[in-house]
């Protein structure tokens, strides 16, 4: 589905979701990644893992206009490596919220 919704807060933060129904292939062929994550990418062993993590990065890309680089905690979860804030919430959507 893709960009499920978009909102700019009064405080000029932003909340955009995304609904992941599209394959790892779908979302591969719609993203653009760097190759140290793409790597990084093959190594996990879920797809339903992967698919979340390819659908991240297609919000991202949708969201942002510079590339944003991901890490993850030792606990596995996503964060971004620039000074804007993101999360998400749960495997059938992915949310990004962020601040200029």
């Amino acid at each position: 589905m893709g960009l499920y919704s978009r909102k700019e807060l009064d405080n000029g933060a932003e909340i955009a979701v995304w609904e992941v129904t599209e394959s790892e292939e779908e979302l591969l062929s719609i993203i653009s990644i760097p190759n140290e994550e793409l790597d990084e990418l093959f190594l996990t062993k879920s797809g339903a893992r992967r698919r979340e993590k390819l659908a991240i990065r297609a919000l991202l890309n949708t969201i942002f206009e510079d590339k944003v680089y991901l890490g993850h905690h030792d606990n596995g979860s996503l964060y971004s490596e620039q000074p804007r804030s993101y999360k998400h919430y749960t495997y059938r959507q992915v949310c990004g919220n962020h601040s200029s």
